[in-house]
């Protein structure tokens, strides 16, 4: 009463109705006078039955419509994208995703994938934009016509959306990864990839 808390243990489950929201985990404990939810290990969220989280130790801050945690985390989201971060801080009215140490294999089209690497950015979940730091982008293999190639993209920063990505002090090449000096590449100020 003092404290003015609530903890739970064994297979809890967190419901917001209004921001439809589920999170769940094996010790949740929540602060009232903050509004603040925190879970211990382990822990689940689906928002919006859109985005599925996967992650431990998260923080939930209810009046600011937060989700965060400090530990590697897995996003999915309903058309088949996969973020893997070291850590995050998601807004949940805004979907804005921020968040260091990114992978992000981003579907396109049936069974090809693009692969990002960002040392840290943020995302826009809902307009499917983002900006970012230091890069590399490995792009599926046969987007040129053929399979035997691996086309990728470094650079010391990017931003971009579903149609276009703009790289900046960007190198490129579409040659097969080997252990010998790449034959060929481009090196720009600015590279810019229509993914159309």
């Amino acid at each position: 009463k003092i404290e003015n808390t609530l903890n739970a243990k064994k297979n809890v489950e967190i419901i917001d109705i209004e921001k439809d929201i589920k999170i769940n985990a094996d010790d949740i404990t929540y602060f009232k006078n903050d509004e603040i939810v925190i879970t211990k290990g382990n822990t689940t969220a689906l928002i919006e039955n859109k985005y599925n989280f996967e992650s431990s130790n998260v923080s939930y801050f209810h009046g600011s419509s937060d989700l965060s945690s400090q530990m590697k985390t897995k996003i999915k989201d309903n058309e088949g994208n996969i973020y893997n971060l070291d850590r995050f801080k998601y807004s949940i009215e805004k979907k804005l995703l921020k968040g260091k140490g990114l992978n992000i294999l981003a579907k396109h089209g049936e069974n090809k994938n693009d692969e990002y690497f960002f040392s840290e950015g943020f995302f826009n979940l809902e307009k499917k934009s983002f900006i970012s730091k230091e890069t590399k982008i490995k792009v599926h293999k046969d987007v040129f016509g053929n399979k035997e190639n691996d086309p990728r993209i470094y650079g010391s920063s990017s931003s971009g959306n579903n149609e276009k990505t703009v790289i900046n002090n960007g190198i490129f090449t579409s040659c097969k990864i080997t252990n010998k000096r790449t034959p060929w590449c481009i090196k720009s100020k600015k590279i810019t990839h229509d993914k159309i």
